[in-house]
């Protein structure tokens, strides 16, 4: 099973700087609104593996969490030591936390 965060504790992590955030979303939707995160859509994420530390906490958002549970499982296998998925992605940020951003 894997660890999930709500977007209230991703705030938290946010504000405290206590993970990076990875956004998989596609360029469009980021281009559209976005969080402070490093930006790798998920079909790219294999072959940029690199540009992320194992080490490092992660946490990973999507539009509502489904790709973002595919790469979180996807990194954990690869070896990823603390990795969680933002729990309903983009669209919980706008529901529970800032209603201004647009979700594509």
């Amino acid at each position: 099973m894997m660890d999930e965060i709500s977007v209230s504790q991703l705030k938290e992590c946010l504000q405290k700087k206590t993970r990076l955030l990875l956004d998989v979303r596609t360029v469009e939707e980021y281009l559209l609104s976005h969080l402070p995160s490093v930006h790798i859509p998920l079909h790219e994420l294999e072959a940029r593996l690199q540009e992320l530390d194992p080490a490092q906490p992660l946490a990973i958002i999507c539009r509502s969490g489904g790709r973002s549970g595919q790469a979180a499982q996807f990194l954990d296998a690869q070896g990823f030591d603390d990795v969680v998925n933002v729990r309903g992605g983009m669209k919980a940020w706008r529901d529970d936390i800032d209603p201004t951003i647009e979700v594509a």
